[in-house]
């Protein structure tokens, strides 16, 4: 009998994002004032969640709070950490753009018990991040940054740790700006790690074509088709209107497996929609969607124009 959720489920708490960031759906539908019902996850649906995953904290490690807009425009963002750790969550993790953490946003993330956020640079200067990422301002987050860890240090908190993840736009390019600003930080280990990833093609980039006025398609996929999807098999991820998407990629909800407002989480998981899409990658015949994704058909990046 099927009765346990996966290890990591992550939810969104806003699919509202503060930039317009050029290769992603959500900044791209954002600039280009494309129709999308992005919003807020109200408490009423979270308190929803929180009683079903309460029931499986023996299969769930992770939730990571976070998808395709920025967590922080949700006010209550802190008190969805706290309501999680009262359950006995072992492990919540967010992704933020960092614009908005300030010194009252990263108290109550301290206080609340927020176990890792990962806070998003991109590009080899500052320049670089503050063209890809539109409206992002590099050294306004670099200044949040060294705040969140004078404040953690202030109250003697070990967490949350801070990582920071950087998309390189050019091949074998580095964020060596990064290093040379945060050095005193990385050293310490006040910064736990840099994570540096190519930019990849988004299945759906939120535009009518596939022409780019940024950037360029480099590579080729089809070389070798992997059988497996890790988001596919162990994790659950559920939009701020109550979707459950097929993965972290699906930014624009074009693989729905069921509505978590309408449907447990459990039976979703078990259901015919996701068998089917699990299915079609098990056996080496996925659909358009995931055909075009980097995680089972690696190889398609995105290289910056010049």
């Amino acid at each position: 009998m099927k009765t346990t959720l996966p290890k990591v489920i992550r939810i969104e708490p806003s699919s509202v994002c503060n930039l317009y960031c050029r290769h992603c759906p959500t900044g791209i539908i954002r600039h280009n004032n494309i129709n999308y019902n992005a919003d807020i996850m109200s408490l009423e649906f979270f308190d929803l969640l929180v009683a079903q995953i309460a029931e499986h904290l023996k299969t769930i490690k992770v939730i990571v709070l976070y998808h395709g807009g920025e967590p922080l425009i949700n006010k209550k963002m802190p008190f969805m950490v706290q309501r999680l750790k009262e359950i006995g969550v072992e492990f919540i993790k967010t992704v933020s753009n960092g614009m908005l953490l300030n010194d009252e946003v990263c108290f109550e993330l301290i206080i609340a018990g927020l176990d890792e956020i990962e806070i998003s640079i991109d590009g080899r200067t500052e320049n670089e991040n503050n063209f890809i990422r539109r409206g992002s301002d590099t050294k306004k987050i670099i200044t949040a940054i060294k705040r969140l860890i004078s404040i953690k240090n202030m109250y003697k908190s070990v967490t949350p740790n801070i990582s920071l993840s950087s998309t390189q736009f050019v091949e074998n390019s580095f964020p060596s700006f990064l290093y040379e600003t945060l050095e005193k930080e990385i050293q310490t280990g006040q910064i736990k790690e840099i994570k540096t990833v190519r930019a990849m093609k988004w299945f759906d980039m939120g535009m009518a074509s596939d022409e780019s006025p940024d950037f360029e398609y480099t590579g080729t996929q089809g070389a070798k088709i992997e059988r497996f999807c890790d988001s596919l098999e162990n994790t659950m991820t559920i939009r701020s209107a109550g979707e459950v998407v097929a993965c972290c990629y699906d930014l624009t909800s074009k693989i729905i497996f069921g509505d978590a407002k309408k449907e447990k989480l459990i039976d979703i998981w078990y259901g015919e929609k996701r068998k089917e899409i699990l299915d079609s990658v098990r056996n080496g015949t996925p659909g358009k969607y995931c055909l075009k994704c980097n995680a089972i058909n690696p190889g398609y990046f995105l290289k910056l124009k010049s």
